[in-house]
């Protein structure tokens, strides 16, 4: 490939679209050009480029539709999977030897390419060495560290992942070895020593036992010395404009949060030769510090010494074993011999020095040091000596607090290390192999550490010893290390006992801790709370809006005794309830204060709250609790009734199964008639989502057990209940007038219980609407139903009736109007908190409408999720009828083979419905294949014979019609016309055209060709006949009709709907089929295969 084509392909396939103009510009520049010297010259030559690549690979390789982008199929190996790294697939030149230097734009647009991929690399290869190292594949793990190590051998990174393969694989030789080798290429091309951090992991290497085995090394390299500096470029950002402009840079922070990280990283940008840490034990020695910053400065300064100036230094260095000379007692003579030390240190060559850990300085070590540093009114230090310094923040050395205190407005040199934020969390994850196998991880250890670096370690490295880092698994518990939770007890027990009071009470409100709450608890003025809180911002337990972090609150918790934490926990949920909070957040702390009465009285006021608002499962979940409450406190009756709501709740909002299981409970432990009552209601309910036509037989026990109560306002409330469910499960069965009969007796009852039953029986009134053909009024009634649910934010209220209306919106063959509102009761019902098994259900729809309407792509990756779902959620019947929906996607791809693999036979615990749906398929598969299918056919008729479903149903008439077609024509004709008759009467027109279809098709095959084309003409009136189907292929009634119509030579309506169909499907082809799929689409769809003939013939003559 020459030097031009490979850079295209390359520029569109890292920038993924490219502008024609720009791309023509890069490779035949306007200006100074042999071969382009102008615009529409450039892009001609762009234009025959790009042909004569697509006509040399045989395909579509680069599409022109406005911007030049890959074709779909074409995939690039610019984004190496871990195979791909391992076997060496990526290695190599970006564009490899082709020289773009002399090609302008082109070529620095090439050199930084080729930078980012190396970089790209790199780190990739670098993130896969560390998945291999945790996995045991230490093999594998040094073949990527050796590569990295020959393509980059002055990379110190690459460098320190192979010494610690080689030294976690237990060859201790071979990590030393490549120290050495590592150690000589920077001295021998750069004139350069290595890094502490590589010298330090070379030590750590020495040091342990010869040839250690790998199992002895308990933790990874990288979690025990973390490889680079993550999240602190905007602290060495300040800290360079500090050094350039005051020649000093202190360096602030909590222990741990990785100043000695950040000075490290300072120390080797500025190439700074003297590094001192101040230890613990240099508080109490008087000149301590000076000590060990004249041990380093001494080979330097040693030859340029007067003898008092050297007898200093070796008192200064070893003050006991230097004879008789002592220090002057005078500072300022102090300061005069150490001015001069630093001078001579200058002159010498060393001009800079990092000075960590200032808080373990002694106080006359400081004081010198103080009067050597830029002081107000002097930009510099008296001499060119620059400084790096760190200290913690807190507990400020006195004299270098009085230092920054008195430095000019504008000219404070200190820079504060804040924790990591999540982002720099993720980073420092990434850094150490963790963050791809843990996505989730960043966002609970940054919750549970609050960005502090050394406690993540803790955390990580107590992870990794118990096994718990696992590929994919992140513990629901992190771990509590010793040091975090002993260092905030230790800042906690500093504190007043004011102050610690106040945490204490904090940590017990958790999440309810504000301000206000506080000041009731402290029974304190927010004015009295501010010294004492102050103090533990001061002391990092509090941080912004809470406590720091986890770790810090779990610490003053343990803190707190035992026998005082119920009756703290009482005060608080009788504190927020007199600042109305949410009675949920009471409800916890009457639980653990030992209150059940209390705590079930809360949740059902947290679950009426969330009902109100469409939370219906965290509703749910309240009624749960309080009915355990109502247990603990010796009231099972409350219990019951708590489980009988959360039992209808679960009906729209949990996997059925589980709503079934509670309500089969019910009926186990109802001990009164009125519970008995209650039990057999809620069992009907569900029975019926469960197509189970046992539930008329409970929903009569409801009826008869609640007419037989005694009266009172519970019992008539009962009483409507029951019959609501009696009806519902009349309707069930095929006898909707009865069912009409019980909702408008319920209508005319002036004792409706609430507004949840309005829009129940509402809801089962529009149902049976649309069963006895009145389904227009159907979705009217539901329209309006949703609209007053949206106003009320009762969102899982306006679900279902999104839902419902998108269900007959596609019997009324309005497909998108159906698609809209399936996206909106989808979307509604996650805003609801509906279980994610229920929500399935509607994607199964929305697969359907995208699948009518030819966007084939989004459906099948809808349903290849929503299958997979479903049978995860126990719902295998809705999974059944999903695989159905998905097997006839592929037949109209032309994948009759993969429409196979999804009709498997169903078991025969499923209902005979389901399993009759299913040969139906297997039947219109076998059918596709140019087989009768019949005996399929006929087996799935029988089996709808014996079900004990409602006779005039959808599914048997479309069965019926599909039985009649196996056996010809002729037997066709009565039964469409008929069907024909249903559809009109119950307003199913998706039923309706599909039938007019078949009978077309029918009559054609008779020869009566003038009533086929009068049945054409009637179809072609209808509304979106050419844009929409419900449950069938759109093109195969426009050619069934094309067809006819032009056999009657009426070319006028039958040439623009075949028109219609080939345009239908080569838009469908080129916009909404997978790249993969498109061959079959337009060759093995026997559909689509006529409609390109007849196209062929009729459309070039029209």
């Amino acid at each position: 490939m020459n030097e031009k084509d490979a850079a295209l392909l390359a520029l569109i396939a890292i920038e993924s679209r490219v502008g024609r103009q720009r791309a023509a510009h890069m490779l035949w520049p306007t200006t100074g050009s042999t071969d382009g010297g102008n615009a529409p010259k450039a892009l001609n030559n762009l234009r025959q480029r790009v042909f004569r690549i697509n006509r040399h690979a045989g395909t579509e390789i680069i599409r022109q539709a406005g911007a030049l982008e890959l074709s779909d199929a074409v995939t690039h190996d610019l984004d190496p999977d871990d195979d791909a790294l391992l076997a060496g697939h990526a290695q190599g030149e970006l564009l490899g030897v082709h020289d773009y230097e002399s090609s302008g734009e082109l070529g620095q647009w090439v050199d930084g390419a080729r930078q980012r991929w190396r970089t790209t690399r790199s780190d990739r290869s670098i993130g896969l060495a560390m998945r291999l190292e945790r996995a045991g594949r230490l093999c594998d793990a040094l073949v990527i560290g050796t590569r990295l190590v020959v393509e980059e051998p002055l990379s110190e990174h690459a460098s320190r992942l192979l010494m610690r393969l080689h030294h976690t694989r237990g060859d201790r030789g071979a990590a030393l070895s490549e120290f050495e080798r590592c150690r000589c290429a920077l001295y021998e091309q750069l004139g350069d020593v290595p890094t502490l951090e590589t010298v330090e992991l070379a030590q750590v290497i020495a040091s342990a036992e010869t040839d250690s085995p790998a199992r002895r090394l308990a933790l990874p390299l990288a979690l025990r010395h973390p490889p680079r500096t993550v999240g602190r470029d905007d602290v060495l950002l300040h800290a360079e404009v500090h050094w350039e402009r005051d020649g000093v840079v202190l360096l602030l922070g909590s222990a741990g949060i990785g100043k000695s990280r950040v000075t490290q990283e300072l120390v080797k940008r500025w190439g700074i030769q003297t590094n001192v840490s101040c230890r613990s034990e240099s508080a109490t020695a008087s000149f301590g510090m000076l000590g060990a910053i004249a041990s380093a400065l001494a080979p330097a300064v040693r030859d340029r010494l007067s003898p008092d100036e050297h007898a200093w230094l070796e008192w200064l260095v070893d003050p006991q074993h230097a004879g008789r000379h002592t220090p002057p007692a005078q500072r300022g003579k102090s300061e005069q011999v150490f001015s001069g030390l630093l001078d001579h240190a200058v002159a010498s060559g060393v001009t800079a020095i990092a000075l960590e850990d200032l808080h373990y300085a002694d106080a006359p070590s400081l004081q010198v040091l103080c009067a050597q540093l830029p002081a107000p009114g002097r930009a510099k230090a008296p001499h060119a000596m620059q400084w790096l310094l760190s200290c913690r923040d807190s507990g400020l050395p006195a004299e270098l607090a009085r230092w920054l205190d008195n430095r000019p407005l504008g000219a404070h040199p200190a820079v504060l290390l804040p924790p990591l934020d999540e982002v720099a969390t993720r980073d420092f994850l990434r850094s150490l192999g963790v963050a791809k196998s843990h996505p989730q991880a960043a966002t609970a250890l940054h919750a549970h550490c609050g960005g502090h670096p050394l406690y993540m370690l803790q955390v990580l490295r107590q992870l990794q010893l118990a096994g718990d880092l696992n590929e994919g698994l992140w513990p629901a518990v992190l771990p509590l290390p010793d040091d975090a939770m002993a260092s905030a007890s230790q800042r906690l027990a500093r504190a007043d006992s004011s102050t610690q009071q106040l945490a204490y009470i904090a940590a017990l409100c958790g999440p309810d801790f504000t301000a206000e709450l506080m000041s009731r608890l402290m029974k304190q003025s927010a004015a009295e709370l501010l010294a004492p809180w102050r103090r533990l911002e001061d002391l990092h337990i509090f941080g912004v809006n809470g406590f720091a972090h986890d770790l810090v609150r779990e610490a003053v918790l343990a803190a707190i005794p035992k026998a005082l934490k119920p009756l703290l926990h009482r005060e608080i949920a009788q504190a927020l309830g007199q600042c109305g909070a949410d009675p949920l957040r009471q409800a916890l702390h009457w639980v653990a204060g030992g209150e059940p009465a209390r705590a079930a009285h809360a949740f059902e006021q947290a679950a009426a709250l969330a009902q109100r608002c469409g939370l219906a499962q965290q509703a749910i979940e309240c009624l749960a609790q309080a009915s355990a409450a109502h247990r603990n406190g010796g009231k099972a009756g409350s219990a019951f009734d708590c489980d009988w709501r959360r039992g209808h709740l679960m009906i729209d909002a949990a996997p059925l199964n589980q709503a079934h299981a509670l309500a089969a409970a019910l009926s186990r432990d109802a001990q009164s008639q009125e519970q008995q009552a209650l039990a057999a209601e809620v069992l009907a309910r569900v029975r019926i989502e469960l197509q189970d036509t046992g539930a008329l037989a409970d929903a009569e026990r409801a009826l008869t057990l609640a007419e037989g109560l005694p009266g009172s306002a519970d019992a008539l409330v009962l009483r409507l209940r029951s019959r609501l469910v009696y009806g519902c499960a009349l309707s069930q069965i095929g006898r909707h007038r009865d069912a009409m009969a019980e909702f408008d007796r319920i209508g005319a009852s002036e004792a409706l219980p609430d507004e949840d039953f309005v829009f129940r029986l509402a809801s089962d009134r529009a149902s049976v609407l649309a069963i006895v053909g009145r389904r227009d009024e159907a979705v009217a009634v539901q329209r309006g139903a949703l609209e007053r649910a949206l106003s009320d934010r009762h969102y899982a209220r306006a679900a279902y009736a999104a839902g419902f209306c998108a269900t007959h919106l596609g019997y009324l063959c309005r497909v998108q109007d159906a698609l809209i509102l399936a996206e909106q009761s989808i979307a509604l019902a996650h805003q609801a908190g509906s279980d994610r098994g229920q929500v399935l259900v509607d994607e199964m729809g929305r697969a359907g409408n995208l699948g009518d309407l030819g966007r084939f792509g989004e459906a099948l990756d809808i349903s290849d999720r929503v299958i997979a779902d479903l049978r995860a959620s126990g719902q295998l019947l809705w999974a059944a009828n999903a695989a159905n929906d998905r097997a006839v996607i592929f037949m109209r791809l032309g994948r009759p083979d993969l429409a196979q693999h999804m009709l498997d036979n169903l078991p025969d615990e499923l209902p005979l419905w389901v399993r009759a749906s299913r040969r139906l398929v297997q039947a219109r598969l076998q059918q596709w294949q140019g087989r009768d299918g019949r005996a399929l056919v006929e087996e799935a008729a029988s089996m709808f014979e014996r079900c004990e479903l409602d006779p005039h149903d959808y599914p048997r008439r479309k069965i019926a019609l599909e039985a009649a077609r196996v056996h010809g024509p002729a037997a066709v004709l009565d039964e469409a016309r008929a069907t024909i008759e249903w559809s009109m009467a119950h307003r199913h027109v998706a039923l309706e055209r599909y039938a007019r279809m078949v009978l077309i098709q029918a009559l054609t095959d008779l020869g009566d060709v003038p009533e086929a084309a009068n049945q054409a003409r009637l179809l072609a009136l209808h509304d979106g006949v050419c844009t929409q189907a419900f449950g069938f292929y759109l093109p195969q009634l426009l050619l069934v009709c094309s067809q006819a119509l032009l056999a009657a030579d009426d070319r006028s309506t039958g040439v623009p709907l075949l028109q219609a169909a080939v345009t239908w499907v080569e838009d469908r082809c080129a916009r909404h089929v997978p790249p993969d799929l498109r061959t079959g689409f337009m060759l093995r769809n026997p559909i689509n295969q006529q409609l390109v003939q007849l196209g062929q013939t009729v459309l070039s003559h029209s």
